[in-house]
């Protein structure tokens, strides 16, 4: 994005959070096309969590704040009605491996996977 800004290139492909982020802080850009029309996460949670209803009042990890997978999940929440930033707690928790072993030891019960 920093190069397309410059000037440097004329086209990018990039994430829909890296567009946005941008345009948010003042950026003159535009998004002509997209390849995947929807997010392809997954919630994964613990074995103990069948229904997305048991997510409330439970912590779940994303790769970063503000990333794609954050978004998404944002998102998937609110769609089934729960409001992420009331009803869990959804905190950076670093790669896939980092994330999976935090919820092996319990700091998370739920995350997001692509």
């Amino acid at each position: 994005m920093q190069a397309l800004l410059a000037g440097e290139l004329d086209v990018i492909v990039s994430s829909v959070t890296t567009l946005v982020t941008s345009r948010l802080a003042g950026a003159d850009t535009i998004m002509i096309q997209t390849l995947v029309p929807t997010f392809v996460d997954h919630i994964v949670s613990l074995s103990s969590i069948t229904d997305l209803r048991q997510l409330i009042g439970k912590t779940g990890g994303v790769n970063r704040s503000g990333s794609t997978s954050d978004l998404g999940l944002r998102l998937a929440l609110r769609q089934v009605g729960i409001n992420p930033e009331k009803d869990t707690n959804i905190i950076t928790a670093g790669d896939a491996p980092t994330r999976l072993a935090a919820m092996s030891r319990g700091f998370l019960q739920f995350d997001n996977h692509a």
